[in-house]
C-alpha cells in the first residue's frame, strides 16, 4: 500500500493510476480504502485476513489468478504442498513438543495462538503451540504465563539482526530468570530468527515450506541427522538461512 499499511493515501495510490491493487482485509482502513478505489474506477482484490495455512493457499491462488498466471499458482501451491509432504514424512511419527513462539524477549511478549499458520506449520511438524488455547491469531502474554506451560522449544523472532554467536549469545544471557527456568533454555533449545528469517516467519506467502522445514529441524532435529547426518541447523537464522533447506521444491516455474 502506498502510505503507512494501516492508512493508505488514497491520493496517491489514484495518482499512480494503478491497474490493479492488492488489500488485506485483515486491515479494516484496507477493505475501506477498497470500496473507495472501486468508485473511482480502479480494480481491488481483497485478499482474505491470513490466518490458518488454508488462507495462505487460497491469497496465493487469488493474487497468481488475479494476475493471469492460474497454472503458475497451481504448481506454487503443489510444490510448497510437495515440500511439507517430504519434511512432515522424515519427522514421521515422533511425540509432540511443546513449542513457544515469541516475538521479543521482555515480560509481555506477543505470541502466536491457535489460528495462526505459524501454530498450523508447528502442529504439522511434531510440535504443540503452547497457546493454542488461545483463539486469537498474536496474543500478548505474560512471561509468567509461558513459564507455566514449560516450552521444551522456544523460537524468537528478533528485530534486532542476529548473525554471530557472540550475539546470539548476548540476547540468551540477557534473558529474564524466568526465561531460563524452562526446559528450552536448560537444554540449549532457544533459536533466534532475524532479518530475511523472521520475515520468513512473520509474512504468509509461497515460502511456506520453508518455513515448515526449519522449524520441522528445529523441532525434531534427530530424525533429520539421521536422514543426513550433515543436516544440522544452528541455533540462529538470518540472511542465509537457505542454506540450511535441503528438501525443498522449486517454487518458482
Amino acid at each position: 500500500m502506498v502510505g503507512g499499511y494501516t492508512d493508505p493515501n488514497y491520493e496517491k495510490i489514484v495518482g499512480l493510476a494503478p491497474d490493479l491493487v492488492f488489500c488485506d482485509k485483515g486491515v479494516g482502513s484496507h477493505t475501506h480504502m477498497a470500496d473507495k478505489l472501486r468508485k473511482s474506477g480502479i480494480n481491488c482484490v481483497v485478499l482474505y485476513d491470513t490466518t490458518g495455512m488454508d488462507m495462505v493457499y487460497n491469497n496465493l491462488w487469488i493474487v497468481s489468478s488475479a494476475l493471469g498466471y492460474n497454472e503458475t499458482g497451481n504448481k506454487v501451491i503443489s510444490y510448497i504442498n510437495n515440500t511439507i509432504d517430504t519434511v512432515t514424512g522424515i519427522v514421521g511419527n515422533e511425540p509432540d513438543r511443546k513449542t513457544f513462539i515469541s516475538l521479543s524477549t521482555n515480560n509481555a511478549p506477543y505470541t502466536s495462538g491457535k489460528s495462526t499458520y505459524i501454530s498450523d506449520i508447528i502442529s504439522m511438524v511434531g510440535g504443540k503451540n503452547v497457546f493454542d488455547d488461545q483463539s486469537q491469531t498474536w496474543v500478548q502474554v505474560g512471561i509468567e504465563a509461558m513459564h507455566s506451560k514449560q516450552p521444551e522449544v522456544i523460537i524468537l523472532i528478533s528485530e534486532t539482526y542476529v548473525g554471530t554467536q557472540e550475539e546470539y549469545d548476548r540476547i540468551i544471557s540477557g534473558l529474564n530468570d524466568i526465561w531460563k527456568d524452562t526446559p528450552a533454555y536448560k537444554n540449549g533449545e532457544i533459536y533466534i530468527f532475524s532479518g530475511k528469517a523472521g520475515d520468513l516467519l512473520s509474512r504468509s506467502g509461497p515460502r511456506l515450506g520453508e518455513a515448515t522445514e526449519l522449524i520441522a529441524k528445529i523441532i525434531h532435529p534427530d530424525q533429520f541427522i539421521k536422514k543426513n547426518s550433515q543436516d544440522v541447523v544452528p541455533k540462529f537464522f538470518g540472511d542465509d538461512y537457505k542454506q540450511f533447506l535441503k528438501y525443498q521444491y522449486e517454487v518458482f516455474i
